[in-house]
């Protein structure tokens, strides 16, 4: 396709699209020494969870990597000009393809050794549909490669505010309701009207969910876990009584007060005490706010 401009609603649709750039293929360590963009809906209806096909057998059916609806791959030159797309490139997105899955869950399912393509340790807020199908926890580790979306993704205001900034990206897929996951954007500004409120692309169409520190430093999915259940259960009743439906009065300075450091970590040991009756390996676990 050798245009500078072209029409992607005659494929995939009038929906919202997503665009992904490759600029190098992380597990052979290589250069593309040009641009592959690969786009696809960014919203796809309960409805419409069809898996792609071509896709799934390009992958050998590796369950972590799969992907819905129709989705168009070209290649660019790095001056951003249509090109011919060669077999080469096939390769490179198949290969981009199966770095989704370059997790522990699948690396503890098969027990194969994969190449690491390893910068940080993330986390996996998963959603309940995919809890289901895959029998994988809520919260679970997951390698995050050199070059991922995630990298890219907004920052969580309440993680930030708290010291440990959450970056999060939706994977692609399910598109279940994750309401941990939707608490980390909690609106925090307090002359905002969507105070208290998520913005809308957190609100629906979730799915799973991938997180990852803005530092650069591993987080655990306990971590991940605790900092979920401090935005639901113990920030949510307080967004409450600032707006005068809870228990109490309570001002909006009055809940920015409590999304600090102190409090987070106070709430941290808190849950961990909690849980060490039924889970005794949380003992280990430190408050990310340490790191």
């Amino acid at each position: 396709m050798n245009q500078e401009l072209h029409s992607l609603d005659r494929y995939l649709g009038l929906e919202d699209h997503e665009h992904e750039i490759l600029k190098r293929n992380e597990s052979r360590g290589r250069d593309l020494g040009h641009l592959i963009e690969i786009t696809s809906r960014s919203r796809i209806e309960a409805n419409e969870l069809v898996e792609n096909k071509n896709v799934r057998k390009a992958i050998r059916g590796v369950p972590a990597s799969r992907r819905f609806g129709p989705i168009l791959v070209m290649a660019k030159t790095v001056h951003h000009f249509y090109k011919d797309i060669t077999m080469a490139d096939f390769r490179d997105v198949v290969d981009h393809f199966l770095s989704d899955a370059r997790d522990p869950v699948e690396l503890s399912g098969n027990g194969k050794a994969i190449k690491s393509l390893e910068k940080v340790k993330g986390v996996q807020i998963s959603c309940e549909s995919d809890q289901h199908v895959f029998g994988i926890s809520k919260y679970v580790s997951v390698d995050i490669p050199e070059v991922h979306p995630v990298l890219q993704g907004p920052v969580s205001p309440i993680s930030k505010e708290i010291g440990v900034p959450l970056r999060a990206w939706k994977r692609r897929g399910n598109t279940d309701y994750n309401e941990a996951a939707m608490s980390l954007f909690t609106n925090i500004k307090p002359n905002n009207y969507m105070w208290r409120s998520a913005p809308a692309t957190w609100k629906v169409k979730m799915g799973s969910v991938l997180v990852v520190r803005s530092d650069g430093k591993d987080i655990s999915p306990f971590q991940v876990e605790v900092i979920c259940h401090f935005c639901q259960f113990m920030l949510q009743p307080l967004f409450q009584d600032s707006l005068g439906l809870g228990e109490c009065q309570r001002t909006r300075a009055d809940v920015l007060a409590s999304i600090t450091e102190t409090t987070f970590e106070g709430f941290f040991y808190a849950f961990r005490q909690q849980q060490l009756a039924q889970t005794p390996g949380v003992a280990a676990e430190e408050s990310p706010v340490l790191q």
